[in-house]
């Protein structure tokens, strides 16, 4: 079961390796650097709390965040289009969950914004 503490964790190595593992290319340099950062984040992860996940563990992890984070994104624009008077639903994410916004929604319109605008209704409050 993974805890909160190392999926920030995950998220953090992440933004520091995120070139080489969303770099482009499928050479066999291009998959030995990804595979390199997937190491390098595994073995933090595992440095850190003691625990022995695998490359594909941590893999899988780090999707299965980002598709969480998708669905929340999308259930909140959703509601701040709906009708009825009502204030709109308060969009509910974890710190970690905020500094993954800030690494995808920015960089790649991962929430189906072509280009992330800091004005959107989706956008967060930056923290100074």
């Amino acid at each position: 079961m993974w805890t909160s503490e190392q999926e920030c964790l995950l998220i953090a190595k992440y933004k520091e390796f995120q070139s080489d593992i969303d770099g482009t290319g499928n050479s066999a340099e291009a998959n030995k650097r990804r595979n390199s950062a997937w190491d390098k984040t595994r073995d933090a992860i595992n440095t850190s709390f003691a625990v022995n996940y695998t490359m594909k563990q941590v893999k899988k992890k780090f999707q299965n965040i980002k598709g969480t984070l998708r669905e929340k994104m999308s259930e909140h624009k959703k509601s701040l289009n709906q009708t009825g008077g009502g204030p709109s639903n308060e969009l509910k994410i974890s710190p970690c969950e905020e500094l993954l916004h800030e690494i995808l929604g920015e960089t790649r319109g991962f929430f189906g914004e072509p280009n992330y605008v800091e004005s959107s209704p989706t956008a967060l409050p930056k923290t100074v």
